[in-house]
């Protein structure tokens, strides 16, 4: 949902940045900074909507854009952080999961030098040797 987040703010910014570029008269490049700096709340304020011809309108919906494209980036931001956050999570999980299979299969493998091992313990000391060799 990460990726799929991010290409919905990119198009929402070159949307923006294409009735910008047409209307101030800049080229997109220019327009697509001027959006995701305004979206971002930076705001160098080297490039500003012009005020000529018919400025209430305009301006009026260059402000709703600017409005509604804030709460769109903060959304896609806390979507993002929370993919990462949800991935970071389940790593722990994994790395704790594995630590206690190292430690099981080294108790095990203790075990089985002393023979005091049966067949299926020593089949289950296999089994978890190789999927900590996947693992690795």
């Amino acid at each position: 949902t990460a990726v799929g987040s991010l290409l919905i703010l990119i198009c929402f910014l070159s949307i923006g940045a294409y009735f910008f570029s047409v209307y101030e008269d800049i080229t997109f490049f220019d327009a697509f900074y001027f959006c995701f700096i305004t979206m971002t709340t930076i705001g160098f304020g080297d490039i500003v909507p012009s005020l000529d011809g018919d400025a209430g309108t305009y301006m009026m919906l260059s402000t709703i854009y600017i409005l509604v494209g804030m709460t769109v980036f903060t959304t896609i931001i806390e979507i993002v952080r929370r993919q990462y956050e949800e991935s970071l999570r389940k790593m722990q999980q994994m790395k704790i999961q594995i630590q206690a299979q190292i430690r099981l299969a080294d108790s095990l493998g203790k075990l089985g030098a002393q023979g005091g091992l049966d067949e299926a313990g020593a089949l289950e000391l296999k089994n978890i040797q190789d999927n900590l060799a996947k693992n690795k």
